[in-house]
């Protein structure tokens, strides 16, 4: 079931009833709000329509006058010593998992494109420079390229590192949160340091990317140990047989290692705050302006 609700007289909407509930028990929608579904006549106050909402229990604990109905949540900010009226639950509005990942893919294609006009002009000299080595000199080509690759990629972790860092430190979010109207923000509300956003960086991009290699890495593994060693009599059967299955079960290892290996991001969709491994790790929240 679709509501939509009136915010300083615009229509918003449509959202499903857990969206309701969790923005009237956030404080985000007040009682009086006008909403409006398929079925009812005309848009009625909120206290009439979802009266369940609106009635707090003489049981229910309060912080600043607004009904706290995620305990645990608030025994959390209060271990983390950032409770007050600006911040406890619901008061500020989590950026869930996909809207991340639009975010994400955002900034992707402008540190792609920017990374192309600075990284060519290097990778085209390291291609002359392997050619230059000549026919006879293979083995200094094949130096000369894994060098450069090393080069390259480091070339390109400064860069991702540099836009990253600045952009949350200076302006609380990159390009592709302040395009969708986001920011990343410490636990008490602030925004956060050059430092903070660099600890944040190395989190969610090398240590998220450890453990991604590594599950991925470890899942195609099993696969090739087990399909090798449970299709030897195919293989002596049928070779072709065997090296489509071999080759059909490595893609799908990959597949499957590549999502079970992203877990420290796709965690945020399960996450009260919605918060990412990385998130945790340097304490920060993706919230809506």
């Amino acid at each position: 079931m679709n509501w939509f609700y009136s915010e300083n007289g615009q229509q918003k909407g449509p959202i499903s009833d857990m969206e309701l509930t969790t923005l009237v028990r956030g404080g985000t929608i007040p009682v009086n709000t006008l909403v409006w579904r398929e079925g009812l006549p005309d848009w009625q106050p909120l206290s009439q329509v979802r009266p369940d909402l609106t009635q707090v229990s003489a049981t229910t604990p309060t912080l600043g006058g607004v009904p706290v109905y995620d305990k645990g949540l608030l025994l959390q900010q209060m271990r983390e010593g950032v409770v007050t009226e600006a911040t406890h639950p619901g008061a500020i509005q989590y950026v869930g998992f996909w809207w991340r990942f639009l975010a994400f893919f955002i900034d992707y294609i402008v540190l792609s494109v920017a990374g192309c006009l600075i990284i060519m002009p290097f990778a085209f000299g390291l291609g002359l420079m392997a050619g230059a080595s000549g026919g006879d000199a293979a083995g200094a080509a094949i130096g000369v390229q894994l060098v450069g690759q090393l080069v390259l990629n480091a070339i390109q972790l400064v860069i991702w590192g540099g836009y990253f860092t600045w952009m949350n430190g200076k302006y609380g979010a990159t390009l592709g949160k302040l395009a969708l109207g986001f920011k990343v923000i410490n636990a008490d509300g602030t925004k956060t340091s050059y430092l903070r956003a660099l600890g944040r960086f190395a989190a969610e991009y090398i240590l998220n990317g450890i453990i991604l290699t590594v599950v991925a890495l470890v899942l195609v593994g099993l696969v090739m140990a087990l399909g090798f060693g449970g299709f030897r009599s195919l293989m002596e059967s049928n070779r072709d047989a065997f090296a489509g299955g071999i080759a059909f079960g490595m893609l799908g290892s990959m597949v499957v290692g590549f999502l079970l290996g992203s877990f420290p991001w796709w965690m945020a969709a399960f996450d009260p705050e919605k918060r990412a491994l990385h998130d945790r790790i340097s304490a920060t929240r993706v919230v809506r302006k």
